[in-house]
């Protein structure tokens, strides 16, 4: 790297005032982050508040003839390997090592004697293993009830690639419907860290999603299974019914250097709830073991601030959490506006039969558009309407007039927008229009360079044997795999992190692949051992 930088000034195509300026930056972090004193902490505390913030933030979202919560004496079958290596957090750089990690076999276990645990599918690979499947069918008969541990390995839902569907493995589908129909009584737990397909859904009556909900998720995810915690998170994106009503899923990751966000404003819960396009769980969604009830809703401005004020009763049996939400909609705009915009939102907890009135300050800006002809964030003058409630499908409405901007602009039109088999599509004509530009070229994948994906090489013959050797040396390194596509986004200099790659590697082998010169090979094989 350094070579690089200093042949880079050699030739002019880098001022040393450029690099001068970053290598202060550098020295400015470095100075900054080496001023630091060890000071002792309580892990304790940290592994307590963990454990609050999972509970806090998984998601009941389907709760069938009060299946759950758990009682201590039920004889409950635990299904899964992800009840044992749970997934807690994102990976790559998004892991994060934590000094202590919990599991749910183990929390369950001290929770209650009546747990009994089996594998049930392979943590490694997506085909069934009928061996396992048919011990946990064969366990499941004998329960009054079945957890079941659902996830995507990390190696299938990781940084630096982007997923082909929302489908989980096939393994994990099947044996939920062998399961079932033995014991219709299944709890699924999921730890993903995005929405997936749940086509056995009509068959589970308890679902948690939980995420990947860190260190203590394991005691978290049991506190609310046996009602210790009532569920309280609500869910920050839409899960799609199907993956044909994405509204990106048209027009995403056609190649690896370019991403069409033609769905424009309408992405995520306001395209759905815009087009009434029906979900599996809506933005905002999320089920207790308690109810609250929306009894007195009030808006107000004062100070370019929007005073929302609401009397809610916790008309359950147990103590609860609710989180309100306040959305804004427009009916009369002038210019194209989602259904329903989210402006804010609080949480209050409740004892049972307790009632509050709570009074949440939003500022206006929030509502604000933003106008491309004068370039600016601005408040169109009308009516607005202010919903009120636990999710978009519970909302009570409300109006306030707010002054403005009269002659509102925006370069999107309705028409612009249509459904076709299930598809948001927009014309190549109507998004120029929206970009206010035609529409870039399709980069060109050859002559190869150092960010050529190793997907790419493969229009070449070495590149064909580079990628079924990367193949393996990925599925043997990595614990859970790797997709396939995984290595087709991975490009060249990514090898950097091999043992004995160096940049000089990497330039070695991009320029035999665009010449294919014999003495190339040569040079690649020495720059192994010249790092």
């Amino acid at each position: 790297a350094d070579q690089k930088i200093l042949g880079a000034i050699e030739k002019h195509s880098l001022d040393e005032n450029v690099l001068d300026r970053s290598t202060q930056y550098l020295k400015k972090l470095m100075q900054r982050c080496s001023n630091y004193s060890k000071k002792k902490y309580d892990k304790k505390i940290h592994l307590d508040f963990a454990k609050k913030m999972a509970e806090e933030s998984i998601v009941l979202a389907k709760n069938e003839n009060k299946i759950l919560p758990l009682n201590t004496e039920e004889e409950i079958l635990l299904v899964g390997p992800f009840a044992k290596f749970p997934r807690i957090t994102g990976a790559g750089s998004s892991g994060v090592m934590s000094n202590f990690q919990d599991n749910l076999y183990s929390a369950m276990k001290h929770e209650s004697s009546c747990i009994h645990y089996v594998e049930g599918y392979s943590l490694y690979v997506d085909t069934v293993d009928k061996k396992k499947s048919d011990e946990a069918v064969h366990l499941a008969k004998r329960v009054d009830k079945v957890v079941m541990v659902l996830a995507l390995p990390e190696g299938k839902e990781t940084e630096g690639s982007d997923k082909k569907n929302l489908s989980l493995p096939d393994n994990e589908i099947q044996l939920v419907n062998a399961i079932q129909k033995v014991n219709s009584h299944i709890i699924l737990v999921l730890q993903t860290g995005s929405p997936v397909m749940l086509p056995f859904i009509s068959k589970i009556p308890g679902i948690l999603i939980t995420y990947l909900a860190g260190a203590r998720s394991g005691a978290a995810v049991t506190s609310i299974l046996y009602g210790k915690v009532a569920p309280q998170g609500k869910l920050a994106e839409t899960w799609p019914l199907l993956e044909e009503s994405v509204p990106c899923q048209k027009y995403f990751a056609e190649n690896c250097y370019e991403t069409q966000y033609r769905e424009t404003i309408f992405s995520g819960y306001r395209y759905y709830d815009t087009f009434h396009i029906p979900t599996q769980f809506s933005f905002g969604f999320g089920l207790s073991y308690t109810n609250f009830a929306y009894k007195e809703v009030h808006v107000e401005v004062r100070n370019h601030v929007l005073i929302t004020e609401v009397t809610i009763r916790n008309t359950g049996t147990v103590s609860g959490k609710e989180i309100i939400e306040i959305y804004m909609s427009m009916p009369k705009s002038k210019i194209v506006r989602c259904a329903h915009e989210l402006i804010d939102f609080a949480k209050i907890e409740l004892a049972a039969g307790e009632e509050k009135t709570v009074s949440i300050e939003t500022d206006l800006e929030v509502v604000a558009y933003y106008d491309v002809k004068k370039k600016d964030w601005l408040i169109e003058d009308g009516e607005y309407v202010i919903g009120v409630g636990n999710s978009l499908e519970n909302l009570q409405y409300r109006s306030v007039v707010l002054s403005g901007e009269i002659n509102a602009f925006s370069t999107l039109k309705k028409e612009m927008f249509h459904i076709e088999n299930e598809h948001l599509c927009i014309s190549d004509a109507d998004y120029e229009t929206i970009l206010g530009h035609s529409l870039p070229l399709a980069r060109k994948a050859y002559p190869f360079t150092p960010d050529t994906t190793i997907g790419e090489l493969q229009q070449k013959k070495l590149g064909k044997i580079l990628y079924s050797v990367t193949s393996k040396i990925a599925n043997s390194d990595f614990i859970h795999g790797v997709d396939a596509s995984v290595l087709d986004e991975t490009c060249l200099r990514q090898m950097l992190w091999l043992k004995g790659v160096s940049w000089k590697t990497v330039e070695i082998a991009v320029s035999y692949m665009n010449k294919h010169k014999f003495s190339a090979l040569k040079e690649l094989y020495k720059s192994f051992y010249d790092k």
